[in-house]
């Protein structure tokens, strides 16, 4: 039998997040929406939650909790602005993933620790102008140069770009090679020759950053490499099947939220001297929704 409770240390966590959501997070939610930034002492105090840790070893600086700890944190995270949701799913979902699954123990001990502590902000550096669902066309070039790489080309819709420390990009060393030639590589932003684009105007995401980045032989040491040669198409998949997990657990916390504001309002709502949450035709939407929403949950 599929065991469907949590455990006493997630319930708590749970619990522990889900508080600190509704005291800290959801009274700036309009600040941030207006202003369209994440202040700097709110990231400071996600920080100091452990919220960028969690699901990953304590070994490297992680809060533990593995991975369904990750995503009962990231429900309850997904009560609030989704951009502070986006902040961390870029940083660690993403970017410090990517060094802890394919970086060297080298790797791992210099950015891993300050990335998962919110000392650092990590951006994952995948999607091009022309290579976005087709990762494996992508054209920026690693070409090497000694004990170095020297990266061109260009980056698009880098979440977290404006903001980040260091990048985890992606590069291939042979064009005619396709997805076999790609290779994985942490960029710091002092880099010379990485320039970083002003942050887009988006419809949605207030909050949330994004920018292109543009390499112009931009020099990396051969030991920021992650992973070996033409290993990293593999890792870019590998990273985005974890980050997916924080995708689908962060849809189950928004559907969850929304769900109880509507059945909220319906009962708020009078008409023909009733709450509308008296008729069927409202009851039985809502339940559907909360059937589909356990079900998500329990995939997740």
């Amino acid at each position: 039998m599929i065991e469907t409770e949590l455990p006493e240390e997630l319930r708590l966590l749970q619990r522990s997040v889900r508080e600190f959501v509704e005291t800290r997070l959801q009274p700036r939610e309009r600040e941030i929406e207006e202003r369209d930034e994440i202040a700097p002492e709110l990231l400071g105090e996600l920080a100091g939650m452990g919220l960028f840790g969690i699901g990953f070893p304590e070994e490297h600086g992680g809060s533990g909790f593995g991975r369904l700890g990750y995503c009962v944190a990231v429900e309850q995270l997904a009560r609030a602005n989704a951009s502070l949701w986006n902040v961390i799913g870029g940083s660690v979902g993403l970017c410090a993933t990517a060094i802890h699954l394919g970086g060297s123990d080298d790797l791992r001990t210099r950015y891993l620790p300050s990335l998962l502590a919110g000392k650092t902000i990590g951006a994952y550096a995948l999607s091009e102008p022309g290579a976005g669902s087709d990762a494996g066309a992508l054209r920026a070039t690693a070409r090497r140069d000694g004990h170095r790489y020297i990266l061109d080309g260009a980056k698009t819709f880098i979440t977290n770009a404006p903001i980040a420390d260091l990048f985890a990009v992606f590069a291939t060393v042979d064009r005619d090679a396709g997805s076999k030639g790609i290779t994985a590589f942490v960029v710091e932003r002092d880099t010379p020759g990485l320039e970083i684009g002003p942050n887009d105007a988006k419809m949605g995401l207030r909050g949330s950053t994004t920018a292109q980045l543009f390499f112009r032989d931009a020099a990396v040491p051969a030991a920021q490499r992650i992973g070996a040669e033409r290993t990293g198409f593999g890792l870019a998949l590998r990273t985005l099947d974890h980050g997916r997990l924080g995708l689908a657990a962060h849809a189950v916390g928004a559907a969850q939220r929304l769900l109880e504001a509507s059945v909220a309002y319906a009962k708020g709502r009078t008409q023909f001297g009733r709450p509308i949450a008296a008729n069927q035709g409202v009851q039985w939407p809502l339940a559907d929704a909360a059937t589909e929403i356990h079900a998500a949950r329990l995939m997740v």
